[in-house]
C-alpha cells in the first residue's frame, strides 16, 4: 500500500516515540543521538573527553594537558628569569666590590704619610690628587660606604645622609659584604681602618625584580586561566544551545504532522466519547512535546519577560507533576505553601521548566523503600490514590495544600515529601523547593550546577545547569542550595526581584 504524503515512516515514528517518552519524564530529546555522541568521547563535567576538535599546534591534545604545558612554560620562564637575575646581581656585586677596593687603595695611598712626603718632594702631589679624586673616587658607583678606625669609630662616610649613619648600619653592611681593611703609616703612626659598604641603588632594585616578575607572571597566568575557562564555557554553551535548537527544529516537522493526524482522528471519531478521550490525551501529550521543543528553541535567545502572578504558574507545574508522579514508580506527597500576591517579571515557559527540573531533581533524591509504587500497607500515602487510608493532595484557591483524608496510623518509614514554598522578602520573590531525600554531600555542593554533572547512570547533567541559566541569566535572579545534609534532604532556593510597587500585570 502506498503511504499517504505526510505520513511518518518507521524511523520517524521511532524517533517520536523516544521523544515523547523523554518529554514526559522531563529529559532531553537527544536520546537518539546520545549513543552516537558517546562514541566520540564520554561526557563528563560539561566537556567531551576524547578526540579534541582544536586545530593547529595543540590538535589532538586534551585541554588539561594544554593547561599543564602552559603552566610548565610559564614556570620555566620564571625560573630562567630568576637565575639570570641572580647571576646579574652577583656580577654587579663583584664589580662594585672591585670599585670599593680601588677606592680603598686610593684612600690608603693618599693617607700614607710616606707617599704624601715623596709626592711633595718630586712635585707630583697635584697630579696624584687629581687621579685619586677625579678618576678613581669620582667615577666609582654611588655605593654607600662607611670608614671606621680600629676602635669602630666612624671616620667618614660616602653616599649616605647624616641621619642614616647609625652604628647598626655597620653590622648590616658587614652582613652584606666582607669589610675591606687598609693600613698606612709606620711604627707608632701605623693605623688600621675598615671600610664597610652596602649595595648601590641598582642592585637593590634588581633584588625586587623577581618579585615584580612573579607578580606579573601570576597575573598573566590568572588572566590566562580565566580567559581559557571563559572560552571553554562559551564553547560549551554554544554547543548546548546549538544542540537544543537543532532538536527543536527537528521536532517541528513531525509535530505538525501529528497535529494533522490528530485532527483526522477527531473528525473520524465524532460521537465516540471513549475514543475522543484517548485522542484528547494524545493531543495533550503532543502539545507537551511542542512546549518542550519551544523551550529548547528559546535557549540562547533573549527571553521576553512579562509581569504576571507566579502562583498560577507554580500550581500548573505542581498539577502536571502530580499526574506524572506514578510514572516515576513512587508515591510522593507533593505540597505547596504559597504566600505571594505581587507579580514578577517572568517568562512563563522557561520558569515552568526551571520548576519542573527542580521538582524532578527532588524526586530523584527521594530514597526507594516504603511508600514506593505498589506499597499497599495501611498508612501508605499516595497522590491521587483512592485506597482506604490513603492521602490525596489538592490545592486550594489561597495556594495552601488541603488534605482530604488521613491514615489511621503512620508507618515507621518517613513519608516521601516535596514542598514548594513561596514568599515575598524585601522586594524579592523567594521560592524554596524542599525534599526529605538523601541530601547532597559537601563535596558535591559546588558541582551540582555545572554542565554534565550527574549522579545518574544515564543522566546528561543538564537539568540544574539549565535551571541556573534560566533563573540567573534570563530572570536576573539567583538560585542556590539553601541547605542540605546527607540523609536529611535538600532545599533549593530561587530568588527573583519583584517590582518596587504593585503594578498592573499581564494575565497568566
Amino acid at each position: 500500500m502506498t503511504r499517504p504524503e505526510g505520513t511518518p515512516n518507521s524511523e520517524q515514528r521511532s524517533f517520536l516515540g523516544r521523544s515523547t517518552q523523554s518529554a514526559l519524564h522531563g529529559g532531553s530529546t537527544y536520546g537518539a543521538s546520545k549513543g552516537k555522541s558517546a562514541q566520540g568521547g564520554r561526557m563528563q563535567g560539561g566537556s567531551v573527553q576524547g578526540k579534541s576538535t582544536k586545530d593547529g599546534l595543540f590538535r589532538g591534545m586534551p585541554s588539561q594537558w594544554i593547561k599543564l604545558l602552559l603552566l610548565l612554560l610559564l614556570g620555566l620562564l620564571a625560573a630562567a628569569s630568576f637565575v639570570y637575575n641572580q647571576t646579574l646581581i652577583r656580577e654587579l656585586n663583584e664589580k662594585e666590590r672591585n670599585a670599593v677596593e680601588l677606592w680603598a687603595k686610593a684612600l690608603e695611598f693618599s693617607n700614607d704619610p710616606a707617599n704624601v712626603a715623596t709626592s711633595s718632594d718630586v712635585g707630583e702631589d697635584a697630579a696624584q690628587q687629581f687621579i685619586i679624586e677625579e678618576l678613581i673616587v669620582g667615577t666609582s658607583s654611588e655605593i654607600p660606604t662607611i670608614v671606621t678606625d680600629s676602635a669602630g669609630v666612624i671616620i667618614q662616610f660616602r653616599f649616605l645622609e647624616e641621619e642614616e649613619v647609625q652604628p647598626g648600619l655597620i653590622g648590616d653592611y658587614e652582613a652584606l659584604n666582607e669589610p675591606i681593611t687598609i693600613t698606612f703609616g709606620e711604627g707608632e703612626q701605623r693605623q688600621t681602618q675598615y671600610i664597610y659598604f652596602g649595595e648601590s641603588d641598582t642592585i637593590r632594585f634588581l633584588r625586587y625584580v623577581p618579585f615584580i616578575q612573579f607578580s606579573l607572571l601570576a597575573l598573566l597566568i590568572g588572566l590566562g586561566v580565566v580567559t581559557f575557562r571563559s572560552i571553554s564555557r562559551s564553547e560549551q554553551s554554544s554547543l548546548w544551545v546549538g544542540m537544543a535548537k537543532e532538536a527543536a527544529h527537528q521536532l517541528g516537522t513531525p509535530l505538525s504532522s501529528l497535529y494533522g493526524w490528530i485532527q483526522l482522528l477527531k473528525d473520524s471519531s465524532r460521537g465516540d466519547d471513549v475514543s475522543y478521550q484517548y485522542i484528547y490525551e494524545a493531543e495533550n501529550d503532543v502539545s507537551r512535546i511542542e512546549a518542550v521543543a519551544e523551550r529548547f528553541n528559546k535557549i540562547g535567545s533573549s527571553a521576553e519577560l512579562k509581569l504576571m502572578r507566579p502562583e498560577p504558574i507554580i500550581r500548573r507545574v505542581v498539577e502536571y507533576m502530580e499526574r506524572r508522579i506514578p510514572q516515576f514508580g513512587q508515591e510522593i506527597l507533593l505540597e505547596t505553601d504559597l504566600k505571594i500576591t505581587r507579580p514578577a517579571a517572568l517568562n512563563a515557559q522557561l520558569f515552568e521548566w526551571a520548576l519542573e527540573n527542580l521538582i524532578k531533581n527532588a524526586i530523584d533524591a527521594l530514597p526507594a523503600g516504603a511508600g514506593s509504587k505498589g506499597d499497599t500497607s495501611e498508612g501508605a500515602t499516595s497522590v491521587g490514590a483512592t485506597s482506604a487510608g490513603a492521602t490525596s493532595v489538592g490545592i486550594t484557591s489561597a495556594g495552601a495544600t488541603s488534605t482530604r483524608a488521613t491514615s489511621a496510623r503512620a508507618t515507621d518509614t518517613p513519608q516521601k515529601r516535596i514542598t514548594i514554598e513561596a514568599t515575598e522578602q524585601n522586594d524579592r520573590l523567594i521560592i524554596d523547593i524542599i525534599d526529605n531525600g538523601s541530601g547532597i554531600p559537601k563535596s558535591a555542593v559546588s558541582q551540582v550546577f555545572k554542565p554534565g554533572y550527574s549522579t545518574k547512570k544515564r543522566g546528561w547533567g543538564l537539568g540544574l545547569s539549565l535551571t541556573r541559566r534560566i533563573i540567573e541569566t534570563y530572570h536576573n535572579g539567583k538560585i542556590s542550595i539553601y541547605k542540605t545534609a546527607p540523609g536529611q534532604g535538600t532545599t533549593f532556593r530561587i530568588q527573583i526581584p519583584l517590582p518596587a510597587q504593585k503594578v498592573s500585570h499581564q494575565p497568566e
